[in-house]
């Protein structure tokens, strides 16, 4: 009788602790997937909204919905926006004038240079940019767009 008692108490105590693990393990989940060492944060909501804001300002009018136009490439699969944040920062501080492939099609439009927008306007476009038409989803700082701003070479 001893024994029915000690090994009901035991298999008790593994079913708490197997819930107990459960419960700790189901509100982790609703934190989000675990940190990858090195991962760069997601943009923050915020920065998502005033990008696309920026967006709609300076860039549909070509760009349209990300679709692109006659000359004007596709924003989805661009080697820009697939590449390092300073290839995008690059592309809106100086424009574009050479040809562009994207998805094995040929463009020639012209991008004028916008380095007129702030530095926390360029990295906020360039986080949604990104974000929506590249799956990269990492936080940008104008302190980045700075340093590329102050890097890149002065046009004549």
């Amino acid at each position: 009788m001893i024994i029915a008692h000690a090994r009901f108490f035991v298999c008790c105590t593994q079913v708490i602790g197997l819930a107990a693990l459960c419960a700790f393990t189901a509100c982790d989940r609703e934190a989000g997937p675990p940190a990858t060492p090195g991962a760069a944060a997601p943009p923050p909501a915020d920065q998502l909204r005033i990008g696309e804001k920026a967006y709609e300002a300076h860039c549909a009018q070509c760009h349209y919905a990300g679709e692109g136009g006659a000359n004007v490439p596709p924003l989805a699969n661009s080697p820009v926006l697939l590449g390092p944040p300073a290839a995008t920062f690059k592309v809106i501080l100086q424009g574009q004038a050479n040809q562009s492939v994207v998805n094995g099609q040929k463009f020639n439009g012209i991008m004028p240079a916008m380095d007129y927008l702030t530095d926390e306007e360029i990295a906020s476009v360039t986080a949604y940019l990104r974000h929506r038409f590249a799956a990269k989803e990492e936080t940008i700082t104008p302190a980045q767009v700075a340093e590329a701003r102050r890097n890149l070479p002065v046009s004549p």
